[in-house]
């Protein structure tokens, strides 16, 4: 009578699929005692140490089976998991930003953030001090086609916390660089403006002496206040993992 194997599911663990065959292989049929009248075999010298599991085969077709599905599960599963790595790893959009304050006389205060897609991962320090450097970082939201894009603000006050300007960084890390690529700009405003969409719509698109927008190439970009009493400069890395840096002088 032909055998019907059972249909196996590729949910079900390799140690199911050994147990639900073992109950189908039938039992070697018993052999028998072997006769005294046989004298022992002499020792010819021959290693008879047992074989490692990985050393030892089989030529039983249903043993080799198992064998093979077990290994295709695990090569199956290992590959799935190197496919969603690089699949992570290669959707990865995010901007580290690098704030130095140069001046010797000012604090840089009350920071501000919109994020047009992507959000905040590291907040900015609330405080920069003289001399001081602080980083922030901003990344794509996980599982969206989306980068990390939006504006960072920081008023510039004296030693009496009066705020006398307010400086804007605007950054774009795009997801697909089929069609765009990074961008920063760098301006400053009056307190009163704003840190919203409007803002960043402004220093992404427009142009209109208040900041000061180019590609990320590496190369510097700079900036001095209308007033021409402080000056932004800057660069970017054009990659996906991007990194800014950002520097305030006051001009003396």
């Amino acid at each position: 009578m032909q055998k019907v194997f059972p249909h196996y599911d590729c949910n079900s663990t390799v140690l199911d699929l050994i147990q639900s065959e073992a109950r189908d292989v039938p039992a070697e049929p018993q052999r028998p005692a072997p006769s005294r009248l046989h004298s022992p075999q002499p020792n010819t010298g021959t290693d008879t140490t047992p074989l490692l599991p990985a050393q030892q085969t089989t030529t039983d077709p249903l043993k080799m089976n198992i064998v093979n599905l077990s290994s295709a599960l695990f090569s199956g599963a290992s590959m799935v998991n190197e496919i969603i790595q690089h699949s992570a790893s290669a959707g990865d959009r995010s901007v580290s930003i690098h704030l130095t304050n140069h001046t010797k006389t000012y604090i840089l205060v009350n920071p501000q953030v919109y994020t047009h897609s992507g959000y905040c991962y590291n907040p900015p320090q609330p405080t920069v001090k003289e001399g001081i450097r602080e980083i922030c970082s901003f990344t794509k939201t996980t599982g969206t086609a989306c980068g990390a894009v939006g504006v960072l603000t920081y008023d510039i006050a004296n030693d009496c916390r009066k705020t006398l300007k307010r400086l804007a960084i605007m950054f774009s890390v795009p997801f697909d660089y089929s069609y765009y690529e990074n961008w920063f700009a760098l301006g400053f405003f009056g307190t009163d403006r704003a840190c919203d969409e409007s803002l960043y719509k402004l220093m992404y698109n427009e142009n209109d002496g208040t900041f000061t927008r180019t590609k990320a190439l590496g190369t510097e970009n700079s900036h001095t206040s209308t007033d021409k009493k402080y000056t932004l400069r800057g660069t970017m890395t054009p990659m996906a993992k991007a990194v800014l840096k950002v520097e305030v002088w006051e001009e003396d």
